[in-house]
């Protein structure tokens, strides 16, 4: 048997993003303006990846990514300015790819719900 024969094999999981049921977990931590208090639902870790839903109240704030994330709008508006200055349009069915030692500012006009996967050791944010 090969190592690849060997893994477990994972079990499909789905949730329907927009209507799962998020918990109020804080606040973000670098806040310019607003609430920007934070609700997610943590669906769990395969290989190495978190993935989850993400939802964020009104306001404006950084971050910065120690790795990659990759996530998909699924409700709100915004836009999220990253170092250079571009801005990237934050609707609904908008796919955000962020590298590593990324930073960027959030203006979140309305609450706004992801979907995320990012390494699961991944201190960033």
């Amino acid at each position: 048997m090969t190592a690849i024969e060997q893994k477990t094999p994972v079990a499909m999981l789905s949730v329907t993003a927009g209507e799962a049921e998020v918990a109020h977990s804080g606040f973000e931590k670098n806040i310019l303006a607003g609430e920007c208090a934070i609700s997610q639902l943590g669906l769990g870790e395969v290989r190495g990846h978190k993935f989850g839903v993400w939802q964020v109240s009104p306001g404006e704030f950084t971050s910065t990514w120690d790795d990659w994330e990759a996530f998909t709008i699924v409700s709100g508006q915004g836009v999220l300015i990253d170092g250079t200055g571009r801005e990237h349009r934050l609707v609904p069915g908008a796919l955000v790819v962020v590298p590593p030692g990324s930073t960027g500012t959030w203006r979140i006009t309305e609450t706004l719900r992801k979907t995320y996967v990012y390494p699961a050791d991944s201190v960033g944010r």
